[in-house]
């Protein structure tokens, strides 16, 4: 996404989809601009949070592993130890 002016009260907007890669170039009121910049940072919040929460979801998968890896001994804390080179 590119923004330039276009004007004393116009905004030019190049956008793409994120599906097709399809470029479109709009041509905006400053208010209309404005509009688009708070529903775009909307967006992006929602986005983020969706990443945050399918990481805490990946990394609690994670640490259920290592637990029941511990709990059948299948490692133990020597598995962790610093290797030492000679």
């Amino acid at each position: 996404m590119e923004w330039a002016p276009d004007g004393e009260t116009s905004w030019t907007i190049e956008t793409r989809c994120g599906e097709c890669g399809t470029w479109a170039e709009l041509l905006l009121s400053s208010a209309q601009a404005a509009r688009f910049d708070v529903v775009l940072n909307e967006q992006i919040a929602l986005m983020a949070g969706a990443a945050e929460r399918l990481e805490a979801e990946r990394a609690a998968r994670d640490l259920e592993s290592l637990i029941e890896a511990f709990r059948l001994d299948l490692i133990g804390p020597g598995d962790f130890a610093p290797v030492r080179s000679h």
